[in-house]
């Protein structure tokens, strides 16, 4: 769910290079959808399901840090990796409104 787009989250899909957007196309459930699917099939309690997305979020950005690094550095070349600096403190800010929402 860290790298799920809703229907709507323009934010996400331009800044996050991550799944690009493909969950908000037709057909994919919202991201309170499927944690609700989720916790019917499964029979657990999702009420702290905001901190471990926002703890998966965090985990995302650390990685694309480290892309980011090694792309300044030179030591990664190709297309797309430019970008990954840019989604860093946007993940940072989605996870702390995650973790004040609580919701995923």
């Amino acid at each position: 769910m860290a790298c799920w787009h809703d229907d709507g989250d323009d934010a996400g899909q331009e800044r996050l290079p991550v799944a690009v957007g493909v969950t908000a196309r037709p057909g994919f459930p919202a991201t309170a959808r499927s944690a609700e699917r989720t916790a019917r099939a499964s029979s657990r309690d999702l009420a702290d399901l905001g901190f471990y997305v926002a703890l998966g979020t965090m985990k995302i950005a650390v990685i694309l840090e480290s892309v980011n690094a090694r792309y300044l550095s030179g030591q990664t070349i190709g297309a797309g990796y430019e970008s990954a600096g840019a989604a860093v403190p946007f993940l940072v800010s989605r996870a702390f409104e995650q973790l004040s929402d609580g919701a995923p």
